[in-house]
């Protein structure tokens, strides 16, 4: 239930921070080193300034957002504690995001996977000292998540500073002074582009709100689903943040051809891994969920459930390309339209037409999530093959 809080708070920062990549990768394709450096500054001062804003504002909703998505009474406490600590550590969150959509806006993908491993292997370590011998529960947990963020934060910043000629951004406090012309190119792809994540998490927080009022193990259950989909998510979201920055460096220079190439190649990737993925589950589903709960009621539904997992999976293959192109294109507003479909009109549609209107209860509320994605990925296709995308400008240009 925490976790569905802290998520929406988490795709936001990747949302405005994925807007500072297009901008940075369409610049970076027209080889425009000012601007990118005008671009990384007003980045940079805009991202920790909103996520301070943001953390004023969080901090006093946890309470209510945990009532309104029906926590159960034993498990509220401890899903506060871990939303507290994690919201305390927004600011880490929205930095490193900045500093990945910097780079990977310049065609650097190999440092933000050092160091994301970095606070990868820190959040384990630290996981088994405050949860096990420190016995600090869930507060641990979400102190152990912050902890490594922030050492991978502080990690990125040294390695950017120690390469800040190579990189054209000396770092010096005029540099951090935020372009008037950049800015409102930023706000006005940024906020749609976290619209846009929101209101598909709001919609989440809808189906877990409907989940957690058919008991704790309703719950446990679906909480490991929504575990075992992040993996998947993020692999998906990291071939989409690929595909976006590829697309913004090629639409700066002019290269559409090589756009198609990229949509379709992590197509082709994604369908691939994300149904294998989802088959393993399909093959060992009291395996994969007994690693997570040993509750004989939650081990007798992981067949059927899973089934709905895979499903999930290959949505994800279908949607994500389509979102990386409108991305890179700096179509936010298209990708803003489509998350309100996506989030509004078909998984909180269908999570009710199925779960309440034709009484399949939790199953319903699990398949109409689950399908809610199709109808976003069918408009992305329609979308592409028609070929439209071709006529946009891109956002530097306008």
């Amino acid at each position: 239930s925490a976790g569905t809080i802290i998520v929406i708070f988490t795709y936001f920062s990747m949302g405005v921070s994925g807007a500072g990549q297009v901008i940075i990768s369409q610049f970076t394709g027209k080889n425009d080193k000012e601007s990118v450096k005008k671009s990384i500054g007003t980045m940079f001062t805009f991202v920790i300034l909103l996520s301070l804003l943001l953390t004023a504002i969080a901090i006093p909703c946890v309470p209510p957002l945990l009532k309104l998505l029906n926590t159960p009474s034993a498990a509220r406490d401890m899903a506060a504690d871990y939303a507290y600590c994690c919201f305390t550590g927004l600011v880490f969150i929205f930095g490193y995001s900045g500093v990945g959509a910097m780079l990977r806006g310049m065609g650097d993908s190999k440092r933000p996977l050092i160091f994301i491993a970095i606070a990868t292997v820190t959040n384990i370590v630290l996981d088994v000292i405050f949860v096990g011998p420190l016995k600090m529960g869930t507060f641990g947990a979400a102190l152990a998540t912050i902890a490594a963020q922030g050492i991978s934060f502080f990690f990125s910043i040294g390695y950017l500073y120690r390469r800040r000629a190579a990189f054209g951004f000396d770092f010096k406090p005029q540099s951090f002074k935020m372009d008037p012309g950049i800015l409102k190119m930023f706000v006005r792809l940024g906020f749609p582009m976290a619209l846009q994540h929101i209101a598909v998490n709001v919609s989440t927080m809808y189906v877990t709100s409907c989940i957690n009022s058919y008991g704790i193990v309703i719950s446990a259950l679906s909480g490991i689903g929504d575990k075992l989909r992040a993996v998947i998510a993020i692999f998906a979201a990291s071939v989409g943040t690929a595909g976006a920055a590829m697309t913004g460096q090629n639409i700066g220079a002019g290269k559409y051809d090589r756009v198609k190439k990229i949509y379709l190649f992590s197509l082709l990737m994604l369908i691939i891994t994300c149904t294998a993925l989802g088959s393993v589950g399909i093959i060992f589903p009291k395996t994969i969920v007994g690693m997570f709960d040993t509750n004989p009621q939650v081990l007798d539904m992981a067949p059927r459930f899973m089934v709905i997992n895979l499903v999930t999976y290959v949505a994800f293959a279908l949607y994500q390309p389509f979102t990386s192109l409108i991305n890179g294109l700096g179509y936010a507003s298209f990708g803003f339209i489509l998350g309100l479909i996506d989030g509004f009109v078909a998984r909180i549609g269908l999570v009710s037409l199925l779960g309440t209107f034709l009484t399949l209860g939790y199953w319903g509320v699990w398949w109409g999530a689950a399908l809610a994605a199709y109808v976003g990925a069918s408009i992305g296709f329609v979308y592409f093959f028609s070929g439209r995308w071709k006529k946009r400008n891109p956002i530097t240009n306008r």
